[in-house]
């Protein structure tokens, strides 16, 4: 394809890094990944994974998401839950861009500038509905970071009593 599949050595460095710090972090994301299911797991306009509840799973925590539910979004847009909840405080809350459905990734629409060879060639053409399940998930879901050492504690916590109390304070007429 063309690609070069080298790392650059600013990239090493940090890899090395965060490989030193690995144990550490990952104690640091589980601790806090915990506290946040357990101030939003019983809360009735949010689902969490179910990975989060499998022993038999151990997720890497780079990142906690959760859906809202789609009887919720039916008042409300995700876009305006994230607009309320930053002016609320939670500043690092977002919608995932890595877990959209690919077929919307200019990539999959065009690849062409990456590939040449392709130039010319309507090799894909995905449409929206061609994904329901993709595009449904990704209309659901929002990210908040987990955090990797002790001061992130209390922001952690701060985030997730924001979110929840937001999500019970909406009225669902």
């Amino acid at each position: 394809m063309g690609l070069k599949y080298r790392a650059h050595p600013l990239a090493v460095a940090i890899a090395e890094e965060i490989f030193d710090n690995i144990e550490k972090n990952n104690k640091f994301r589980k601790k806090y990944a915990k506290r946040i299911i357990q101030i939003l797991k019983n809360n009735k306009k949010i689902d969490l994974p179910p990975a989060y509840f499998d022993k038999k799973i151990e997720p890497s925590w780079y990142s906690f998401v959760f859906f809202v539910k789609e009887s919720f979004l039916k008042k409300i847009k995700s876009k305006k839950i994230i607009t309320d909840l930053k002016k609320l405080g939670v500043e690092n809350i977002d919608k995932p861009v890595s877990t959209r459905p690919l077929s919307t990734m200019p990539l999959f629409q065009n690849p062409a500038p990456l590939f040449p060879s392709y130039c010319g060639k309507n090799v894909f053409s995905y449409k929206k509905k061609d994904f329901p399940m993709a595009n449904k998930i990704h209309k659901r879901i929002i990210k908040i970071p987990v955090g990797t050492d002790q001061e992130d504690g209390k922001v952690i916590n701060f985030y997730a009593k924001k979110i929840n109390k937001y999500f019970d304070n909406q009225s669902t007429n």
